[in-house]
């Protein structure tokens, strides 16, 4: 398997057979588990690839004027459009800690009206588990 060493780049494995009800085929040339050394072969999985597929993930809600200050939107309240929402991540836009973009939004959106309600925003294509 030729590993990335840097994102973006290109990940280039041997053929990976993939069955239900049993661990991935094909990996044993390349010094991977076999079921003398992993008892757990029928478990269908093998977490020793891993190609950064993921499920992209989104964060979003709404802003709306609490009229009672309760901080519930109750049945009367209505969502606010053209609110602008920002996303921050704690190591900015390029991931490293302590640099000057860290004080810096990496997505900016204004709240609007989706799927016949006010003031929603929605941040999608968001990559799981990342701070």
């Amino acid at each position: 398997m030729k590993l990335a060493e840097e994102p973006g780049a290109t990940v280039w494995s041997g053929p990976i057979a993939l069955t239900i009800g049993t661990q991935p085929l094909g990996e044993t040339d390349l010094g991977m588990p076999t079921a003398t050394t992993d008892p757990a072969m029928n478990a269908n999985s093998n977490l020793t690839i891993d190609f950064g597929v993921f499920q992209p993930a989104g964060l979003g809600d709404f802003v709306w004027i609490d009229t009672d200050k309760d901080g519930v939107q109750d049945g009367t309240e209505v969502g606010v459009n053209g609110v602008q929402v920002s996303l921050y991540t704690p190591n900015g836009a390029d991931g490293i800690a302590g640099n000057a973009d860290d004080s810096q939004p990496v997505a900016i959106l204004t709240t609007a009206t989706i799927g016949g309600i006010d003031g929603v925003y929605h941040f999608a294509n968001l990559t799981p588990n990342t701070p």
